[in-house]
């Protein structure tokens, strides 16, 4: 028996209750994969989607808004051990996970030795952020930030880019030393004929905007183009 895994044949310890109940966490999907952007590209990871978002973006590419499954922390934790096998990374992504992450669950997957990567858009106030190994932040133009500062700030570049979403990534305030633009993407993969999933033009924009300012980074979701999720 590992005395450090409460999921193995050890009693497991009361989940988070509210006044309905354990707690149920709302997932959308789980499934294990490599990350395909940002600095962390190429890292095995169990990728943890949560169900529901406090934004509304027209790019959006994940179908997140459903919840495919609810459950307790218990159940949960033995998805991830099944998902991810000997992975012991996970990204806690969405939609908006910080609508439902909480200290529990990290503290759980601690104590599994798992490293914790976030993928956020940073709007939701909270003191559990520097409890994750990895921060992530997505900042939107329509949204106030609550956080500022991560691990690794990643743009997301939709082909309506116009004045006013240059105007607000050159005012926008998130201390980062890894920053990323991403042309928002179209599709899940390369098509038959050969087309990439993004847009060339919107591409062809973010480039000339690195190279006029080198501070930022070009990131696209290569798992698109390696075929895999």
């Amino acid at each position: 028996m590992d005395a450090t895994n409460p999921f193995t044949d050890a009693p497991p310890e009361k989940p988070p209750e509210t006044n309905d109940g354990p707690k149920l966490y709302r997932i959308n999907e789980i499934f294990l994969s490599l990350q395909g952007e940002g600095a962390r590209a190429g890292t095995a990871t169990v990728f943890l989607r949560f169900a529901g978002c406090n934004l509304s973006c027209p790019y959006c590419d994940t179908d997140h808004a459903s919840a495919r499954a609810a459950w307790t922390i218990i159940d949960l934790m033995r998805e991830v051990h099944k998902v991810g096998g000997v992975v012991r990374d996970v990204t806690l992504t969405g939609g908006e996970p910080m609508l439902q992450v909480d200290g529990n669950l990290l503290d759980a997957l601690k104590m599994d030795g798992y490293t914790i990567a976030l993928e956020t858009n940073g709007t939701i106030k909270s003191n559990l952020y520097g409890k994750m190994q990895w921060v992530v932040v997505s900042p939107k133009p329509q949204a106030d930030l609550e956080l500022r500062g991560a691990n690794e700030v990643r743009v997301v570049v939709p082909d309506t880019a116009g004045p006013f979403f240059w105007g607000w990534l050159e005012g926008m305030r998130v201390f980062s030393f890894s920053r990323y633009l991403s042309p928002a993407t179209h599709s899940s993969g390369i098509d038959r004929d050969g087309n990439l999933p993004w847009d060339g033009t919107t591409l062809e924009r973010v480039i000339g905007y690195i190279k006029a300012n080198p501070q930022w980074r070009l990131s696209v979701q290569q798992h698109k183009i390696w075929g895999i999720r």
